[in-house]
């Protein structure tokens, strides 16, 4: 076997240990390393409840710094009928002596492997000696698993740039330790350990996989509006043609930033002259005119953001009645090059027109032609 084939060799058997960290944490130290023992007698007060007689679903693992150095796999009777894991502690008496102690419990059903760290509720150390009687024996408070509903991770909502750890999302009485987690979008979302972070618009799922299952959400990243601007104080609506008005309002405002999942609603002072249908589209009901402000609302309904400026938009809806004439009547003789002033009168009165395409032609009484145009127009009611 050549050198760079035990390379090779080597290297994938490192990776495949690493990835099996729950395994590799709680794989004990060899026995022969050591020569002595400190015996721990332990019982579990699991979520504030004691594991019951022979509960074989639970193991506990001993720790000096990160090294193993004792599993009891099963727990035994001990002599008042409580549930008693027997620890014994590998260590050297001198090399060791007054190492803190920490212990770690894994549920195990069903080929699970939750591991969760426990208190003692004395400090133990090493000694060589034993902590506990198998009839007084100390006591590791902690978490432990509670299934069903409780156990799982609940959804979120960030915004672009924001963060939220997944840790936080869990849903029970702690997080298990040993685990490693995913995300099936890195384009929408970034992870870095446990921490999420939002890049786009998008909905990302993430899963957390522990030995044995996985469980997982999602993670919603929005671009939450931070302003609205009116970019149009006045919007004339026919009567007659409802479906112009929504394209209309789209484009009486904006909402920033550019990109944003926020959805506007509508604030209308008198819906008697315009009201919103079932597709949220502001219809007009009668002549007149009102006011319309576009809002962002909260997840209550309350409004979240309105325009800063205060302004709003003014809405007038008219009826298209055609023009059949004008009747005028100008207040001087007009001259070329002059200003002259004359009065307007629609047929009907209520016709509907735009001034800016008048255009008017004068005859005069001897008979030449002069096209006029209307530079100023005051409207007298």
């Amino acid at each position: 076997m050549n050198m760079k084939r035990i390379v090779m060799t080597l290297t994938a058997l490192m990776v495949l240990l690493c990835g099996i960290s729950a395994q590799d944490a709680w794989s004990p130290a060899d026995k022969h390393q050591y020569n002595d023992e400190t015996v721990v007698y332990a019982t579990l007060q699991l979520n504030t409840w004691s594991v019951g007689y022979a509960n074989q679903d639970y193991s506990v693992a001993a720790f000096i710094g990160d090294e193993c150095r004792a599993v009891a796999e099963a727990p035994v009777a001990g002599d008042n009928g409580q549930t008693v894991f027997v620890a014994r502690v590998l260590g050297d008496r001198e090399a060791d002596k007054g190492k803190p102690v920490r212990f770690e419990i894994r549920y195990n059903p069903n080929g699970f492997g939750l591991v969760y760290d426990v208190t003692p509720s004395a400090a133990v150390t090493f000694d060589g000696e034993s902590w506990g009687q198998p009839s007084q024996p100390i006591v590791l408070r902690g978490p432990g698993y509670t299934g069903g509903a409780t156990f799982g991770f609940n959804p979120a909502v960030i915004n672009v740039g924001e963060q939220v750890d997944i840790v936080s999302l869990f849903r029970g009485s702690a997080m298990p330790k040993y685990f490693t987690v995913s995300l099936s979008d890195e384009s929408v979302a970034s992870l870095d350990g446990t921490v999420v972070t939002g890049l786009k618009p998008g909905v990302v799922q993430f899963t957390v996989r522990f030995p044995g299952f996985s469980l997982g959400n999602t993670i919603t990243v929005v671009l939450t509006a931070t302003g609205l601007n009116i970019l149009n104080d006045e919007l004339r609506i026919d009567i007659d043609k409802p479906e112009t008005l929504q394209p209309k309002l789209d484009a009486a405002y904006e909402i920033l930033p550019e990109g944003t999942t926020d959805v506007v609603a509508w604030l209308i002072d008198d819906e008697g002259i315009v009201s919103r249908d079932a597709e949220g589209r502001l219809i007009p009901r009668a002549v007149g005119d009102t006011y319309v402000t576009p809002v962002v609302l909260a997840d209550d309904g309350s409004v979240r953001l309105r325009p800063a400026d205060g302004r709003r938009i003014h809405v007038i809806v008219y009826e298209n009645v055609p023009l059949q004439r004008f009747e005028y009547a100008f207040n001087e003789h007009p001259y070329n090059h002059e200003t002259v002033q004359m009065t307007l009168t629609p047929v009907p009165a209520n016709a509907t027109f735009d001034i800016s395409d008048l255009r008017f032609r004068y005859t005069a009484d001897y008979g030449w032609e002069q096209q006029w145009d209307i530079v100023n127009f005051e409207l007298v009611s």
